[in-house]
C-alpha cells in the first residue's frame, strides 16, 4: 500500500497532541471505556513528555473510575435518511452541538428506545425525515412526560440553544460557553473550544485541581482553545 511507503507521520505539534491526548484518555476514563495508543509508522511518541504524561495517565487510570449517568438520551433511526438528497450529516452536526453544549448524553438506536428511555429524563430526536418508528417512540415519550426536542433537517440547532433548552426543562448545565464536559462520579473533564473566560461549577463547587498539572485553577478562568483539564470530585 503507497501509505506504507510514504514518510513517517509524526502527528500535530507537540502541544496539540498532549492536548488532544488527554480529552481522549478523559472521555474513555470517564465513560468507562477501553482505549490504547498506536503512533502510526513510529515516532510521533517518542519524546519524553509524551512518555510522561501517558505514565501519568497510567497512574490516574489505576486510581479507579465509576461513570456518571446521563440524564440526556439521543434517538436516531438509520431510516431518517433515505430521504435526505445529497451528502449531509445530520447526526454529526447535531451531536457536535451536544458535545459542545457542556451536558452529557447517550445516543441510541430508535430501535432500543422501549429498552432505555425510562433511564433518562429528557429525550432528543435527530429525525431528519419522519419514519413510523420515530414517530412512534416520539409520541410515547411525550406521553411518558419525559423533556422532548425534535430536531427536523431544516433545524440549525447550536450549543447555546441547546443550553437554554435543558436549562428550561431543569437540568444542571455547568458551563457559560461551548466546551466539552464530561462526568465520572470522582472526575470531571474540561476541554476548551474557544479562547478566553470560562465560568464553570460542578454541585456549587468552583474550585478544583488539574490531575494532569497538578495546578489549583478557580472559575471564572481564562484558558486558550483546545486545553484539557481532569479534575478529581
Amino acid at each position: 500500500h503507497p501509505r506504507y511507503s510514504a514518510k513517517i507521520w509524526f502527528g500535530p505539534q507537540r502541544l496539540t497532541s498532549l492536548e488532544q491526548i488527554k480529552l481522549n484518555f478523559s472521555r474513555a476514563f470517564t465513560h468507562g471505556h477501553g482505549m490504547w495508543w498506536f503512533d502510526m509508522w513510529g515516532g510521533w511518541y517518542a519524546d519524553s513528555e509524551f512518555m510522561q504524561m501517558f505514565s501519568k495517565l497510567y497512574k490516574i487510570c489505576a486510581d479507579g473510575m465509576e461513570r456518571k449517568h446521563s440524564q440526556v438520551a439521543v434517538f436516531t433511526d438509520e431510516n431518517c435518511y433515505f430521504g435526505l438528497r445529497g451528502h449531509r450529516n445530520k447526526i454529526w452536526d447535531v451531536c457536535n452541538s451536544l458535545g459542545l453544549s457542556g451536558v452529557m448524553y447517550d445516543i441510541f438506536l430508535a430501535s432500543d428506545f422501549d429498552k432505555v428511555y425510562n433511564d433518562y429524563k429528557v429525550c432528543v430526536f435527530i429525525e431528519p425525515t419522519k419514519t413510523e418508528l420515530m414517530t412512534a417512540c416520539i409520541r410515547k415519550a411525550e406521553e411518558s412526560k419525559k423533556a422532548v426536542r425534535v430536531i427536523t433537517d431544516s433545524d440549525n440547532v447550536t450549543a447555546g440553544l441547546f443550553r437554554e433548552f435543558f436549562r428550561s426543562v431543569g437540568l444542571d448545565v455547568p458551563i457559560d460557553r461551548n466546551a466539552v464536559i464530561y462526568e465520572s462520579e470522582n472526575y470531571i473533564v474540561f476541554y476548551a473550544h474557544e479562547n478566553g473566560e470560562y465560568d464553570f461549577s460542578s454541585d456549587g463547587r468552583k474550585t478544583f485541581t488539574d490531575l494532569f498539572t497538578d495546578e489549583e485553577i478557580t472559575f471564572p478562568y481564562t484558558v486558550t482553545k483546545t486545553t484539557c483539564r481532569l479534575f478529581r470530585k
